[in-house]
């Protein structure tokens, strides 16, 4: 379980500094979608991961 909650981690991690690069160079980007209206107005990492993921279980059928 501990290894498959890293994985989710890891992946959420590297989808939000691809995407705060992004924002850094393309100003088109920063209200397109709703994470990245998240990440304009919040700075802390973590706290974006973790809405990320909670969402992603209230997503679930």
């Amino acid at each position: 379980m501990k290894e498959a909650i890293g994985v989710v981690d890891n992946a959420a991690t590297e989808m939000i500094e691809r995407r705060r690069r992004e924002m850094a160079t393309t100003t088109g980007l920063i209200k397109s979608n709703l994470v990245s209206i998240f990440m304009g107005s919040i700075e802390d990492d973590k706290v974006i991961r973790d809405m990320m993921e909670i969402g992603k279980e209230q997503c679930r059928f």
